[in-house]
């Protein structure tokens, strides 16, 4: 898998959302140490989506 395609599995991460958060942060790395609140500055990120995202990078980290 991709490093990029991380977030390909996360329910609401389209096409766009990934290049966004991608345009935003830089790295993978940087998206997954993001906290909910820098996520949802990025385009097209809501608060839903943004604590989606957090919520599966923290189960990743088990």
């Amino acid at each position: 898998m991709s490093k990029i395609g991380e977030v390909d599995d996360i329910p609401g991460i389209g096409e766009k959302r990934k290049r966004n958060l991608m345009k935003y942060f830089g790295s993978i790395e940087k998206v997954k140490d993001a906290s909910v609140d820098e996520l949802a500055r990025v385009p097209t990120i809501t608060r839903g989506v943004a604590e989606q995202i957090t919520k599966y990078f923290d189960r990743q980290r088990q």
